[in-house]
């Protein structure tokens, strides 16, 4: 992976049109990261450092599967020096945010499915 954003950088290439495909908790619990595809940009992984006051709120209808798709996204810079990011997945639910940074990492070769431990 290498780092394409970080901060509000990251507003200009994930905004919308963004497919969530997981959460992960790191760096013993403080990160919350996100793997996301966007379609001019591909494979991603947002790294929320320091992630606090979360919510996640997703649904789904009957007969309604697959990955949530963002409607549109925001991000607040807060007076506390800490970015709010919002996915708004439209009649899905929301994703909220607040953390010290976002890391923007772009996945190649699709390593995010190589398993090191084949069965």
């Amino acid at each position: 992976m290498h780092e394409v954003a970080r901060g509000m950088e990251v507003k200009t290439l994930v905004n919308c049109d963004a497919v969530l495909y997981g959460m992960a908790w790191s760096g013993d619990g403080i990160n919350l990261t996100l793997t996301l595809e966007v379609a001019k940009l591909g494979w991603l992984s947002l790294e929320c450092t320091w992630a606090a006051a979360i919510h996640i709120s997703l649904d789904s209808k009957p007969q309604v599967g697959g990955p949530p798709l963002t409607f549109e996204t925001s991000y607040e810079s807060l007076s506390s020096g800490r970015i709010r990011v919002r996915f708004d997945f439209a009649d899905r639910g929301i994703v909220s945010i607040e953390c010290n940074d976002l890391i923007l990492r772009k996945f190649e070769n699709s390593e995010q499915f190589v398993d090191d431990n084949p069965s």
